[in-house]
């Protein structure tokens, strides 16, 4: 029967499943800034608002285009056509290097229009306030892209010596346009991409062309590095990435091979002997062991004369007790003819022990005794 409250098998699972959860809670904290969804009302391609643009980025897979979404600064490199959406934080460092690192590799730059703010019942959705003042769109890309912004009303278009038109408005003025001498497209205007230009079918045929002249191979990337989505440095995640994942592995089957050694090594935990046990044996053996934690074992020479006597008695067939039964025993010597030494003496000597090897010789010349009269 097992005294345990818990089988094995329940313990194994439990085990199992907070190691498990563990795993998980380190994997989740490793990637949580990778992971968030991104519906703050921004406008980039992770926002569901107006000035978002997930719709354009749903569109274009739709339509059959290759789409990635670059978290990682070192990504930017490596892509023919991406489009880049700077955000209100975007200084004209980040511009700068992000242009150099895209090269001659053909990008698109997504100009700020509309001054927003979150709605506090829905974080994703915002409330429009106005146009953006022309200094505050314009301030990424000062000393960094050469163009003008111009406008009329709510119209936003380029104009400038370096800005080469590929759309225009009704007014003549550069939407979209090439800067001269580099790979950098422009779009001034991002209501001919963003989420609310995609609710007409108008607008979203307008979108599709403006992806068809940028990604003719219908492969396009979407900048998330300059709105704060990109991969932070983080010391856990390399542990679940290469090279280092490897090691984790390997750490990982050391401490699974650690514990299946441990549990076959040990095998199933030895029970606690009881502290009384059970029968005659053992509660003479726990007498014996209190009289010798007390140290007075040599004492009982005494009682130990008197059980062989009663014992000498009924096996001669003496009716006798006390003194009679004494000098009785004492007549029959130890040949039973009254020669040898005499009981009475053999149990003197057990009494008057004085200690455990005393007692001990004392008892054993009453043992032999008594095996030589009967």
């Amino acid at each position: 029967m097992n005294d345990s409250p818990f089988a094995a098998r329940t313990i194994g699972i439990i085990v199992a499943v907070a190691v498990l959860g563990f795993a998980a809670f380190l994997l989740l904290s490793a990637y949580a800034p990778d992971l968030r969804p991104g519906r703050d009302g921004g406008g980039h391609a992770l926002s569901t608002s107006a000035v978002g643009f997930k719709g354009v980025v749903d569109l274009a897979r739709g339509t059959g285009t290759r789409v990635t979404l670059i978290r990682d600064e070192r990504e930017r490199r490596f892509l023919r056509t991406l489009v880049a959406t700077p955000g209100p934080d975007t200084s004209q460092k980040a511009m700068r290097e992000f242009l150099a690192a895209r090269g001659t590799r053909p990008t698109l730059i997504v100009l700020r229009k509309w001054r927003v703010q979150r709605q506090p019942a829905n974080p994703a959705w915002v409330e429009q306030l106005g146009l953006l003042p022309e200094a505050e769109v314009m301030a990424p890309f000062k000393g960094v892209v050469t163009f003008e912004l111009c406008r009329t009303g709510e119209a936003q278009a380029m104009c400038g010596p370096y800005v080469r038109p590929i759309l225009t408005n009704p007014d003549g003025r550069a939407v979209l346009a090439r800067i001269d001498g580099s790979a950098v497209w422009v779009l001034s205007d991002p209501d001919m991409l963003d989420n609310r230009a995609l609710a007409t079918l108008e607008g979203a045929r307008k979108a599709a062309s403006i992806l068809r002249v940028m990604a003719p191979a219908r492969d396009l990337a979407f900048d998330l590095t300059l709105n704060g989505f990109g991969r932070q440095p983080n010391l856990l995640k390399l542990a679940f990435e290469p090279p280092f994942l490897a090691l984790t592995l390997c750490l990982l089957a050391a401490v699974a091979l650690a514990l299946m050694h441990a549990t076959v090594r040990f095998g199933v935990p030895e029970r606690d002997a009881r502290a009384l046990a059970f029968g005659k044996r053992a509660l003479a053996e726990n007498i014996a062991a209190l009289l010798r934690l007390a140290r007075r074992s040599h004492r009982t020479g005494a009682a130990y004369a008197t059980l062989v006597a009663e014992s000498a008695g009924r096996a001669t067939g003496a009716r006798l007790t006390g003194p009679a039964l004494t000098r009785f025993l004492d007549g029959l010597g130890s040949d039973g003819r009254g020669n040898g030494p005499r009981y009475s003496d053999l149990a003197r000597e057990a009494a008057e022990a004085r200690n455990e090897a005393a007692l001990l010789a004392a008892a054993r010349k009453l043992h032999r005794w008594k095996e030589t009269i009967l």
